[in-house]
């Protein structure tokens, strides 16, 4: 799965060369005017990508959860202590210039294919992955939990985002869960993208809103 990211990401990266090219021109002064051709080639001077590159991104990010701040995701990279963050931690592992240039980039499929109707199509291998090793990881017991569960989102590119006046979280991406009622443990998820669940071969016409719905999908 982490080399597919990459090799997406890496790609992605190539796509937006001439696109991010004209903006550079546009920013330059003239004392500093360069072609569009020289800052394609300088673009993509640039190294590539590679699968770990990738894998320490996810772990500073996951770094961030721990020791969060309200501030720019910039800030971790500071040089001198900001509370309890000491100086220069993530700079240990990444330049920060690097760590945006991924995070900016990062994408799971190819942009340029041709699109499905499915709402999660750039989700869609992370999320088959990650239910195939929750599968895997766990047997169902017989005493199980059904639940619906929320990920916070306030982004309007999200299009599974909803509001949901009853929840602690109001504006997220809705799922249902299986989870092993002792420990939590998720066995299976599936994300709720609306009355219609649009797939390739068509409309299937399933409401998961309905508990008797989701259950018979999950």
């Amino acid at each position: 799965m982490w080399v597919r990211i990459n090799v997406e990401t890496n790609r992605y990266g190539l796509q937006q060369v001439g696109r991010r090219a004209q903006a550079i021109q546009s920013k330059q002064s003239a004392r500093r005017h360069e072609t569009l051709n020289q800052i394609r080639r300088r673009l993509k001077a640039k190294p590539g990508y590679q699968t770990h590159d990738i894998l320490h991104v996810i772990g500073l990010l996951i770094a961030r959860m721990l020791c969060p701040q309200k501030r720019r995701f910039a800030v971790h990279w500071l040089m001198v202590e900001d509370g309890s963050v000491p100086a220069g931690t993530f700079g240990r592992f990444m330049g920060r210039n690097r760590c945006q240039d991924i995070l900016r980039d990062l994408h799971f499929v190819d942009n340029e294919a041709d699109r499905t109707r499915d709402k999660l199509w750039k989700l869609r291998p992370v999320v088959d992955k990650i239910q195939q090793r929750f599968l895997a990881g766990w047997s169902l017991p017989a005493v199980f939990s059904f639940d619906e569960g929320v990920l916070p989102s306030t982004s309007k590119r999200n299009t599974t985002r909803m509001f949901m006046p009853d929840k602690p979280h109001r504006y997220g991406s809705k799922m249902f869960i299986v989870c092993d009622s002792r420990t939590a443990y998720c066995h299976r998820f599936e994300m709720y993208a609306g009355k219609r669940d649009a797939c390739d071969d068509g409309d299937a016409s399933v409401d998961h809103k309905t508990g008797a719905a989701a259950v018979s999908e999950t």
